[in-house]
């Protein structure tokens, strides 16, 4: 071998160097989605599907980036991890993209049926058409498929014309629905709540009792009306809210922040035995279920506890520059209060 073809050889990328790009497949699977943090299940169908992901859509309660789902089809369940999430209002709305949490370990959900390779035939040869017969000198030929597409064309265009006719006005554009306020919530805030006339401002007696003994006992007072102290020195506010009387979910707590009288987060838990306050320089020596990292908060933390006697029913709300974030702690029973 030669010196030139040696240094040629040397220079060109070896196979492990080069990059493959995951297989995705386009592929409709009817899916149950239920939340980690919060237990709320819905169901929802994927786009297309990857040997570690899948792209979900149908979704009507979105998750957080990076919070944590359980994916079910048929018998096989599996926790996935959300990587993004479409934005309100785009064509991308109630989508998410989401990949194992242990990438690459065992088969996914739907590896054993949808990954299969499908087998295409190509169309049958179409018989070649007839031409039509000379026409004789001087005859206009016009053939039979024509006459009858040009009649099809003009009763088309006469029915249309008849339509825009006789045609009733528009119905006139209804007045936009007047929202109810929610007894103690800023009007400004309300005004933007959906089903603002389904929930009111919890309070005390809306917790469970062990639990808000529990927060209580470390120091803090458990209050509906919440403030998340910021670096900026914008903090973040908030309120609690539970169902009026007569509710089919009376259990049922609803979380909403806010700034600059913008509603940034508003989230329906399926119970909540408790809150709790935890200042901001705590939240990076919380340890995560599943060993996740935290982003740098900017704000104080809001812990939501769902059940006082399971240490992982717990999800730590806090703001990492200008998105929300929501992890689950490993044992709330851990995270510092002070």
């Amino acid at each position: 071998m030669t010196l030139a073809k040696m240094a040629k050889r040397a220079a060109s990328p070896g196979k492990k160097q080069r990059k493959v790009r995951e297989k995705r497949i386009r592929v409709a699977l009817p899916v149950r989605f239920t939340s980690v943090a919060s237990g709320e299940s819905q169901h929802a169908c994927t786009l297309n599907i990857t040997k570690d992901g899948a792209r979900i859509a149908g979704l009507k309660l979105v998750p957080e980036v990076d919070e944590l789902v359980e994916v079910t089809r048929g018998t096989k369940k599996e926790i996935f991890r959300v990587v993004w999430a479409g934005e309100p209002g785009t064509r991308d709305e109630g989508q998410v993209g989401i990949v194992k949490q242990k990438k690459g370990h065992g088969k996914i959900i739907w590896e054993a049926t949808a990954l299969k390779p499908v087998k295409t035939e190509a169309p049958p040869e179409l018989p070649k058409s007839k031409l039509p017969p000379e026409p004789e000198p001087g005859v206009l030929y016009v053939p039979r498929k024509q006459l009858i597409g040009i009649g099809v064309g003009l009763a088309v265009l006469v029915s249309l014309t008849l339509f825009l006719l006789l045609r009733t006005p528009p119905p006139k554009t209804p007045a936009p629905r007047k929202l109810v306020s929610v007894a103690g919530v800023n009007a400004t805030i309300a005004s933007q709540i959906n089903d603002a006339q389904k929930w009111r401002l919890a309070d005390a007696g809306d917790f469970d009792a062990e639990s808000f003994a529990w927060v209580r006992d470390r120091g803090q007072t458990v209050s509906t009306r919440i403030v998340l102290g910021s670096v900026s020195g914008r903090d973040e506010s908030g309120y609690v809210l539970a169902p009026i009387e007569g509710s089919n979910t009376p259990q049922a707590r609803r979380i909403v922040l806010f700034a600059d009288k913008q509603i940034r987060f508003d989230k329906t838990f399926a119970r909540v035995a408790s809150i709790a306050l935890v200042p901001r320089a705590n939240i990076a020596g919380v340890n995560w279920q599943g060993q996740l990292r935290a982003p740098e908060a900017t704000t104080d933390g809001l812990l939501v506890i769902q059940e006082q006697r399971d240490p992982q029913s717990s999800v730590l709300l806090f703001v990492s520059g200008v998105r929300i974030v929501t992890l689950p702690p490993a044992d709330f029973h851990a995270v510092p209060l002070h």
